[in-house]
């Protein structure tokens, strides 16, 4: 079909080859100035086209792809992005991240309160040995009878900062590996100042860090 002039159509026009169209198509009832101007416009799913052109547009049923002259360009991601993925995962390989603040002084700054929310209630009716605490920020013993140790804590990573509070009625003691009898368990203990064991009193807490040098959670501020 090829249209040269002007042509009105009221009904339904089914051609089964090619549209030629030297001018604008209008389906929009609106004078518009571009080529083609569409109101409401499906697309169907299909694969990738086998040899694409430059402008070339398709959709997979998700998402939009646009090819630019070399490669197709999910159009549904966004812009541009100083984020990269990986999985399920976000990351930067350089520069700093700054959090109400446009100029980080160092690699990760916040400018405000910082909140950790993941939480971790912990049986205290016997004493703890390797304990595990996934990724828990805040862990906090409850239930306790009498006083209990603590004498190994897993999921230890280079630089990870975690809250212990006891919230028994009971002592809570951290055990110095020099005097521990756990077995089987070389790493994930405890560096506690002057190599002996620490009372955490009832009521009150603890914040440790792990050394990945030392395989060593070590206390903070004690």
């Amino acid at each position: 079909l090829t249209v040269s002039g002007s042509s009105n159509m009221t009904g339904n026009l089914t051609v089964s080859s090619n549209i030629i169209v030297s001018g604008n198509v209008d389906v929009t009832n609106e004078v518009n100035a571009s080529k083609l101007t569409i109101e409401n416009l499906h697309m169907t799913m299909t694969a990738a086209p086998g040899s694409p052109l430059a402008g070339d547009v398709y959709s997979d049923g998700s998402s939009l792809f646009f090819h630019d002259g070399s490669s197709w360009q999910d159009l549904s991601a966004g812009g541009n992005s100083a984020w990269s993925t990986s999985g399920s995962d976000v990351y930067r390989s350089s520069g700093t991240v700054g959090v109400g603040t446009a100029s980080a002084n160092t690699t990760f700054e916040v400018y405000g309160g910082v909140a950790f929310s993941k939480n971790l209630n912990v049986d205290a009716t016997s004493n703890l040995v390797n304990l595990n605490i996934a990724d828990a920020t805040y862990i906090r013993f409850h239930s306790a009878v009498a006083d209990f140790d603590l004498e190994t804590m897993d999921d230890g990573v280079g630089g990870r900062i975690v809250v212990l509070y006891n919230a028994t009625g009971n002592i809570m003691t951290l055990i110095d590996p020099d005097k521990e009898t756990a077995s089987g368990a070389p790493t994930n203990k405890f560096s506690l100042p002057n190599d002996d064991n620490l009372d955490v009193m009832s009521k009150s807490g603890i914040m440790l860090m792990y050394c990945p040098y030392e395989e060593e959670w070590i206390t903070l501020g004690r």
